[in-house]
């Protein structure tokens, strides 16, 4: 570790603290295990997902506006009046990567929504995007996201759901 001239007992304020990232996720253990948390969910997940054949991928960030349901950012260019939008979700490319034979993959993608009137809903989220072509059953796809699921619950530290998950009858 660098020397640095506080420590976890350095007494700053708010302002300082959220100006200064590094000096926060340094003194505060929680924020610190948050990221260590982080870390494993998401191995976890990539290490879940190899084991059931599917292949991780990543998509581009800009790309072509579409007329969707939330509004999305825009990303001006140097060419007046062009702009590029942030992706709503990774699902744009799914026909892209089907009809190019990857039938197994996923990404974990960032999203972005200007849903500015609801307050609820954040602009900026990381989502666990999967994709399977050619599936049989409605097990053929259960089976791989509570695999996903258990080990993320796992990788957290939290106590595992049953398993099988319970399933809607309809």
């Amino acid at each position: 570790c660098i020397n640095t001239p506080f420590n976890k007992d350095t007494q700053v304020t708010e302002e300082y603290r959220l100006r200064h990232r590094y000096f926060d996720i340094r003194t505060n253990q929680q924020l610190y295990r948050n990221l260590e948390i982080r870390d494993r969910v998401t191995f976890g997940i990539r290490e879940e997902l190899r084991r059931c054949g599917f292949m991780d991928v990543e998509t581009p960030l800009l790309f072509k506006s579409t007329a969707e349901g939330a509004r999305e950012f825009v990303v001006p260019t140097r060419n007046p009046g062009k702009f590029y939008a942030l992706p709503q979700s990774p699902q744009q490319y799914k026909q892209l990567l089907m009809a190019s034979g990857v039938d197994r993959y996923y990404q974990i993608a960032k999203c972005f929504r200007d849903e500015s009137g609801r307050a609820d809903r954040q602009p900026e989220f990381t989502q666990v995007d999967l994709e399977m072509a050619f599936v049989s059953t409605p097990e053929d796809v259960m089976a791989p996201v509570e695999r996903v699921i258990r080990r993320a619950w796992h990788d957290a530290g939290h106590v595992l759901p049953e398993q099988p998950f319970p399933r809607a009858r309809l």
